[in-house]
Order: C-alpha cells, then sequence, then structure tokens
C-alpha cells in the first residue's frame, strides 16, 4: 500500500498558496513532514510533483519523490492523469489532502489502519453534518419531521445524522483509478465513509481568506494535539 499527497503551484483561487509563507514556513513543508513522520516505510511514503519549487522542498525530507507530468499538475477532470502516481507497482493507495494543515497524523494513521484492516474497495472522510438543509424551493429536505431548530437533535436521534464530503482522505485500489474511477459508483458502501469529528482538522485552505483563518489557528491547534 502507498501513502501519498500531492500539490501544485497553480491554485486559480490562491496562486502559489503550497509555498507561501504560512507561520514562518509553508502548507507544503507542513504536508511532507506529516508524511515523513508516519510510520511507514520511505518506499512506501510518496509525494507526487512536478514544480521544481515543490521538489525542492520535499527534498529535505526521507521520503519519496514521483515526477509529475506537467499534464498531471494542469488537469482538473482525468482522475487517471491527477492522480498518475497510481502506475507506480501499488495494489493500493491512501491520500491525505496537502491543504489541510490541522489535519493530524494520528487521524491519517487511523484512516489507513480502517482501509487496511477491513475489506472496503474504498473508503473516504466525511464529516458529520449538524443542521438543517432547504431546497432552492424553500422546503426542508432534512431532517424530516422537524418541527424546531435544535441541533442537539442530532446527538439525540442518530438516524438522522447525514454526512459531507470532508475532502481529506481518500483510499482505494490503483487500478480503479488507472480506469478512471476516483472512489467507486457511490452506492451503498462504495465508497466507505470515515467520519471525523473535529472539525478544526478539516479545515481546508482553499482561497485567501481561508489561508489566513488557518494561519490564526494552526499554532494554537498545533500545540494541543497530540502529532
Amino acid at each position: 500500500m502507498m501513502i501519498f499527497t500531492q500539490a501544485r503551484l497553480n491554485s486559480q483561487r490562491l496562486p502559489k498558496k503550497m509555498v507561501r509563507n504560512f507561520c514562518g514556513r509553508s502548507l507544503w513543508d507542513i504536508a511532507c513532514e506529516k508524511l515523513h513522520r508516519l510510520p511507514f516505510p520511505k518506499e512506501q511514503k510518496y509525494v507526487s510533483v512536478y514544480e521544481p519549487e515543490l521538489k525542492e522542498i520535499a527534498a529535505q525530507y526521507d521520503i519519496s519523490i514521483f515526477d509529475r507530468s506537467e499534464a498531471s499538475a494542469n488537469s482538473d477532470k482525468d482522475v487517471s492523469l491527477i492522480w498518475e502516481i497510481c502506475n507506480l507497482p501499488f495494489d493500493r493507495y491512501v491520500l491525505f489532502n496537502a491543504c489541510l494543515p490541522m489535519l493530524s497524523e494520528n487521524t491519517i494513521l487511523d484512516f489507513a489502519s480502517c482501509f487496511k484492516d477491513n475489506e472496503y474497495r474504498s473508503l473516504f472522510g466525511v464529516r458529520p453534518l449538524k443542521d438543517y438543509v432547504w431546497n432552492k424551493e424553500g422546503k426542508l429536505i432534512h431532517p424530516p419531521g422537524t418541527t424546531m431548530l435544535n441541533t442537539k437533535e442530532f446527538d439525540e436521534f442518530p438516524d438522522r445524522q447525514l454526512y459531507l464530503a470532508a475532502h481529506c482522505l481518500y483510499a482505494g485500489q490503483c487500478s480503479d483509478i488507472l480506469n478512471n474511477i476516483q472512489l467507486g459508483d457511490f452506492s451503498v458502501g462504495y465508497p466507505a465513509i470515515y467520519p471525523i469529528k473535529n472539525k478544526i482538522e478539516m479545515f481546508d485552505v482553499d482561497d485567501y481568506d481561508d489561508f489566513l483563518i488557518a494561519e490564526a489557528i494552526y499554532d494554537k491547534f498545533d500545540k494541543s494535539v497530540p502529532w
């Protein structure tokens, strides 16, 4: 099994966000160090990068570097191209998102163990949705039978729980990726879901506002989590 993360510098919403100064380092430094510290052999730990600037940072850590193609770094839709690293001779993969600086090593490890120890074809990180949802016509579609707004109901009635994509942890078969199947057909159990309760861990740096918020809380959160 391979565990990897990847990055590129051509983000449209926040150009070069992975190498911007972030709390005296960079998001990419944090991701590479996180991968370096995971208790897997170097031969199983990869970063997939195209730009020399990203490779130079990754080379400071005891991890393997996959030479990502320019086409992969610029693709948004072709799964087999975006994750071309799955051409390496591994049967399964675990991927963590490098844009989540607060995602802890413990969570990554637990996710990888959950995938390894079960018969899941694919596994995907999700977060609990403890809120109310309307459609565009203004009809409340979740939870059913609501008569008042009280988010404690989601804890008292677990059958009402919904989950949102966390976009932080992915696992599956390399052969599926090469066949342009990212996680499955999204039927029941395919992919299996892995709920993550800590909302700060799932904070995704997507744009400039996210960057500022993450910078403001990173050091405080970092010291409170046993990485």
